[in-house]
């Protein structure tokens, strides 16, 4: 007896977290950057990437050598992540960005290197 009833209440929870459904992101497209008062000359130095709601992008900034790069492509959203695809690129970029926890900003690693861009319209 013991041992259904522990077997139904396991059945259940079972049940109940294999029909939770997950909550889809809330990614706003927009500019995402990194929020900063400096002047319009350092700002463009840094990295943006720009969410278009026709599903491309831009992505903008230097390049380990200090040297600027703009790639242009499509992007596309799986399960709580966002993929940048058909671009060219001279050197390597973020192509993986993960979305935060608040939703508000964006966040990439590529190897050693981490980037966190926020949506601009957050950071005002």
């Amino acid at each position: 007896m013991k041992t259904t009833t522990l077997l139904c209440t396991l059945l259940i929870l079972f049940a109940s977290f294999s029909f939770t459904k997950k909550e889809s992101s809330g990614l706003i497209t927009g500019t995402y950057g990194v929020c900063s008062s400096g002047n319009e000359m350092a700002r463009a130095q840094l990295p943006a990437l720009v969410l278009n709601d026709d599903l491309t992008f831009l992505y903008t900034g230097l390049a380990n050598d200090g040297t600027p790069f703009s790639v242009t492509g499509n992007w596309f959203q799986k399960d709580n992540t966002i993929l940048l695809d058909n671009y060219i690129a001279e050197s390597p970029i973020h192509h993986k960005w993960k979305i935060d926890r608040n939703e508000k900003c964006l966040k990439s690693r590529m190897g050693l290197h981490y980037t966190r861009l926020c949506n601009l319209k957050a950071c005002k």
